[in-house]
């Protein structure tokens, strides 16, 4: 059986039995590359992409005695980093903020949010723990 140098991206291996020969390509050591880099582009594609949190929101809060309040929200994105306004009954704002996986994090003067994302969803609570869901408009 003769073999050449297994780091040629090709090497042609002959095996003789009698008068039959049995030839076969095989790829070598770029076979084992051409594997790893399938697997790291499979990885890749497996995870997901971040949500996409840009658009109109209508958050609603309750507040200790039981009352709702509403906040408009008007989110740009990019990447992880969120801003833009917040408009409420009592005023209106900037915001800046993060998105980490689902997990979203909202300021701007007196207005805090933190919760998660979940398509056209949003659950959370304010800076002072009141509960809060937020629907994209």
């Amino acid at each position: 059986m003769a073999m050449q140098d297994p780091s040629r991206a090709t090497t042609l291996m002959t095996a003789s039995s009698g008068a039959r020969r049995i030839n076969s390509v095989t790829t070598g050591a770029s076979a084992a590359a051409m594997a790893f880099l399938l697997a790291l582009s499979n990885a890749a594609g497996a995870q997901t992409a971040s949500p996409n949190v840009a658009g109109n929101w209508l958050l609603t809060c309750t507040n200790r005695k039981g009352a709702t309040r509403e906040v408009t929200l008007a989110l740009q994105q990019e990447g992880s980093r969120l801003n833009g306004s917040y408009s409420a009954e009592r005023g209106s704002g900037a915001l800046d903020g993060t998105l980490q996986g689902t997990e979203v994090s909202l300021t701007g003067g007196a207005f805090t949010f933190s919760g998660t994302i979940a398509g056209n969803t949003m659950t959370g609570q304010t800076g002072r723990g009141r509960p809060c869901s937020a629907v994209r408009q």
